[in-house]
């Protein structure tokens, strides 16, 4: 599945959904390249590909609990 961000108001040539200039929807990766290939007599193409930054969490440990206590004899 891929998200595009449409660039320009459109409607679905299968389905008939209208489109608005920023909208992101999801599709099919087949549906996703036949919309991202296809162009305006101009040029310029109808939708971009939205590629989502995923966050990692960073474990931080606390330097007092992870060092290890030693008792003295």
């Amino acid at each position: 599945m891929k998200k595009l961000k449409f660039l320009i108001d459109i409607s679905d040539k299968y389905t008939g959904e209208e489109y608005k200039a920023g909208d992101i929807k999801e599709f099919k990766n087949e549906r996703a390249e036949e919309i991202l290939n296809a162009k305006r007599r101009d040029g310029s193409r109808y939708a971009e590909l939205v590629i989502e930054e995923v966050e990692t969490a960073v474990k931080k440990e606390d330097k007092e609990n992870t060092s290890k206590k030693v008792k003295k004899k």
